[in-house]
């Protein structure tokens, strides 16, 4: 059960780009994980499903959505993963905080910035650039989890 919950730790860690959150998310697990339970880590990232949490507690927000893709690192160091990676503006979004986008029910993680996403606007990464293309610019509520 410990190489579980370092595990997790870890993958946490990655995921929220916060390693020095370790003794909290430590405590977190242990009250939470029982033996036995399945948890799901995929790509060094927790997996977790919308339907999870409670978004009458998240913070709604109207923003303008476009879709952006390309082989690079993130501002925070980390390759984006398509499903996962939002680029924000840090000041109204913090690197690290989860953010449900409806349109795709999961939950993504702001990874990265970039110089047009000012505001209430985010970039979602994705592998293909026909599919970016695709998206374009739209007008989407998200949901600002507070976990």
């Amino acid at each position: 059960m410990k190489s579980l919950v370092q595990s997790i730790i870890i993958a946490t860690s990655l995921a929220t780009n916060r390693p020095n959150k370790e003794m909290e998310i430590n405590s977190q697990i242990e009250n939470k994980i029982q033996e036995g339970q399945t948890i799901g880590i995929k790509k060094k990232h927790v997996v977790k499903h919308a339907s999870k949490f409670n978004l009458d507690n998240a913070i709604k927000m109207q923003v303008g959505a476009t879709a952006y893709c390309g082989d690079t690192i993130t501002s925070t160091g980390v390759k984006p993963v398509e499903g996962t990676t939002i680029a924000v503006d840090p000041k109204i979004i913090p690197y690290g905080t989860k953010v449900y986008i409806p349109q795709f029910n999961k939950v993504f993680i702001a990874q990265d910035c970039g110089s047009a996403i000012k505001g209430n606007r985010i970039d979602i990464f994705m592998n293909d650039y026909d599919q970016a293309m695709e998206w374009g610019y739209k007008t989407i509520t998200i949901y600002i989890l507070n976990e």
